[in-house]
């Protein structure tokens, strides 16, 4: 009969059925340790005060009645002869001779930037608003020139109406696609990044308009742009600040902090005088003449992908 292996041998057997036993034991012993040890740290946590600190969230806001401000007739600047338009959440001065609003008005709110946002609307559309009928969609077609939007469409993404009327092509400019793309993209970006930080802004935004500016357009005659202006103005905190940028209608790699301005001086650009509603608004003389761009911040890492990726797509 032949040898067994000692790893077979009958009192091996038993050595190791010892050793399964105690292991059992020891790791019955761990589990129940752990859960101990775990129940305590928790009942320590509950009786020293700790909660969690609730993270804020896009429902915290919520789109009710009247929530998102609408532009009033008090957002309308004066000079110049234009039409003016309102709908019901920005307004615009439709000039007819350069078929394309002199300015763009609304008011901008961290509110309406929480709110979930619709989608992107894909047709542009004729303003039933304007008398003499705004641009057409045609006459952009293979003009080189993007329609611009002076009311972003980012801006006015918290309900379907709100969005739709941005697509109105009086609220189109002609834009090079480096601009619209580019610097254009950056500023309104970093806008809503400031609506966010101060809550609400008053916004004036439109194109620098020129009889000598090439023009497009089979149908109607559009100007084309020298440069484009936005205005921002923080008028509702304690500490209140106001800001213009006048932006060359080129590939633009200069930092977005070069181009501003005060707002005085866009007057000057334009002839229209600014917020001359707004009586409320008391040193407002004071915030039309000055600039204080340590109240901006700026985005180091946009301004990056601005210079190195956006000006560069075809």
């Amino acid at each position: 009969m032949a040898t067994l292996r000692n790893n077979h041998r009958p009192n091996q057997g038993k050595k190791s059925e010892g050793y399964v036993v105690r292991l059992s034991v020891f790791l019955i012993f761990s589990v129940i340790l752990i859960v101990v040890l775990g129940y305590s740290l928790s009942n320590s946590n509950t009786d020293s005060g700790f909660v969690p600190a609730p993270q804020p969230t896009a429902k915290t806001f919520k789109n009710t009645s009247g929530a998102i401000p609408q532009t009033a007739a008090q957002l309308t600047p004066r000079g110049g002869n234009f039409e003016n338009v309102h709908h019901t959440y920005y307004s615009l001065g439709y000039s007819e001779e350069h078929e394309q609003a002199a300015w763009v008005a609304y008011t901008l709110t961290a509110q309406s930037l929480y709110v979930p946002n619709v989608k992107r609307a894909k047709r542009f559309k004729y303003d039933p608003k304007v008398s003499t009928y705004s641009a057409n969609h045609s006459d952009y077609s293979h003009s080189g020139y993007t329609r611009g939007h002076m009311a972003p469409a980012g801006d006015m993404a918290f309900n379907r109406q709100a969005m739709e009327e941005t697509f109105y092509m009086s609220n189109m400019s002609p834009q090079i696609k480096q601009l619209n793309n580019g610097i254009w993209k950056e500023l309104e970006e970093t806008v809503r990044d400031w609506a966010i930080d101060y809550d609400e802004l008053l916004i004036v935004t439109g194109p620098i308009l020129s009889e000598a500016n090439k023009q497009i357009g089979k149908k109607n005659k559009i100007t084309v742009p020298e440069a484009f202006y936005k205005i921002i103005l923080d008028a509702k905190g304690d500490k209140r600040e106001g800001i213009a940028f006048v932006i060359p209608h080129r590939v633009c790699d200069e930092r977005l902090e070069v181009f501003a301005k005060s707002i005085d001086t866009v007057e000057e650009m334009t002839g229209l005088d600014f917020f001359a509603e707004r009586t409320d608004i008391t040193d407002l003389d004071n915030l039309e003449s000055t600039f204080n761009l340590k109240y901006w911040k700026f985005e180091e890492n946009r301004y990056k992908d601005r210079v190195e990726k956006w000006n560069h797509e075809k």
